[in-house]
């Protein structure tokens, strides 16, 4: 299945960028998923386009607690919306880095694309910072594809 992607709006010779991931409503599309939640979180939090990096924030998603290697969180932003996406910006967030909590910086990244039938690797990803910096914005890039579900999986240091 294809989907008409229209052409990017300019302005002034400018790129008009659409934040594909927010729904400050926390109900319909686009919609959350995750492998583990936190009871310290939701997973609508991350959509409610606010960012702080303050004492521990409440509007954030963590899988704290959860035991596993790897968590992810997946967006799905609904039947017939497909989305042509070539970026994913996380804002990631260290209770460690301020000494005030165990939630750190995870050890690895990666985005996958639903292909609607399963996850696969979002090609040639670059990240910027190359390594996740704490309490600050994580840009990943990779080739433009058109999907309606993205996700990416995050790995943690189990050691702590």
């Amino acid at each position: 299945m294809t989907a008409p992607v229209p052409a990017p709006v300019t302005t002034n010779g400018r790129v008009k960028v659409a934040n594909y991931a927010s729904n400050p409503n926390s109900q319909g599309y686009p919609e959350p998923s995750v492998s583990f939640n936190s009871v310290l979180s939701s997973p609508w939090h991350p959509l409610d386009g606010r960012i702080f990096y303050d004492w521990i924030p409440t509007n954030r998603w963590t899988s704290f607690d959860s035991g596993n290697p790897t968590d992810w969180y997946s967006l799905n932003f609904g039947p017939g919306r497909a989305k042509n996406i070539s970026q994913v910006k996380l804002y990631v967030y260290s209770d460690v880095a301020t000494n005030e909590g165990r939630v750190d910086c995870p050890t690895k990244m990666e985005v996958e694309i639903y292909n609607g039938s399963s996850w696969i690797p979002a090609t040639n990803q670059r990240f910027t910072p190359e390594k996740c910096s704490p309490n600050d914005v994580t840009l990943i890039d990779f080739d433009s594809v058109i999907t309606q579900q993205v996700r990416v999986i995050f790995t943690r240091d189990v050691t702590n």
